[in-house]
């Protein structure tokens, strides 16, 4: 079995973390608890978020509780 080493992995790591960054869509992840674990920044422009939303439950990303 082929194993990567852990410089390997973490050019893949910084490649997937640009690709998603540089997304034009917004995108977001969240974990099976409902909490963001991830967000690019068209997402943050969608939705008008202004602070950081890493950590925080998903659900207060209605739009019901969004400005605008």
């Amino acid at each position: 079995m082929d194993t990567v080493s852990q410089p390997e992995t973490a050019d893949v790591n910084a490649f997937l973390r640009a690709s998603l960054d540089a997304a034009a869509g917004g995108l977001v992840l969240i974990d099976v608890s409902g909490v963001v674990v991830y967000c690019n920044g068209a997402f943050l422009t969608f939705w008008d978020i202004a602070d950081d939303p890493i950590g925080t439950m998903a659900r207060n990303f209605s739009p019901s509780s969004t400005s605008g």
